[in-house]
């Protein structure tokens, strides 16, 4: 279980993440991707871990702003707690999916998460289903595909490589596809 600690600050990220989105208004025309969400992650190294995950971001088609704040429980493994503070390099939405890139801003554990790696994730949605919302992360990701970053070629990219699996048990990611069209 993450501590409360841990938890409450998440909380307070993402809150103070979201009064910034909400004092300057959501932008018309953006593809957005928000949420707090708790649950199950599933490393390909370090096997289930409880996380935690925090994200205010959205994306013109030309330039994403915000990020978030993502925290796994590595304990079971003897490497702790590890918070990692994002920001987005794209975003893009198509339906209830969102395909990011984004950059470590800030790490606690600089060997699992380094300041300035990219990483490559996609949310899915499942609003309206029975089913978790559910993610695929992927640290260190390739450089972006040559017709754009952010594109069907980014979540291919994941079908394929050693993610890190995400299930959400409690909150929600609210994936909006603003933007016609997608990469």
């Amino acid at each position: 279980m993450v501590p409360k600690v841990v938890s409450v600050l998440v909380v307070v990220v993402f809150g103070v993440m979201a009064s910034v989105v909400d004092a300057a208004g959501p932008t018309r025309g953006a593809d957005r991707l928000t949420g707090a969400v708790a649950g199950a992650g599933i490393h390909p190294l370090f096997g289930t871990s409880p996380f935690t995950d925090g994200t205010v971001g959205e994306s013109d088609g030309l330039t994403a702003t915000g990020g978030g704040l993502i925290t796994f429980d590595f304990s079971g493994v003897g490497l702790g707690i590890v918070s990692v503070l994002y920001g987005y390099t794209c975003l893009s939405a198509e339906r209830n999916v969102s395909t990011h890139r984004f950059v470590v801003l800030r790490s606690t554990n600089t060997t699992l998460a380094p300041v300035g790696a990219t990483g490559l994730s996609s949310v899915i949605d499942r609003v309206g289903t029975p089913n978790p919302d559910t993610d695929r992360v992927l640290l260190f990701a390739p450089p972006p595909p040559p017709q754009e970053p952010c594109s069907r070629e980014d979540r291919a990219i994941l079908d394929t490589a050693p993610v890190i699996s995400l299930s959400v048990t409690s909150g929600t990611w609210s994936v909006h596809d603003g933007l016609p069209g997608y990469p």
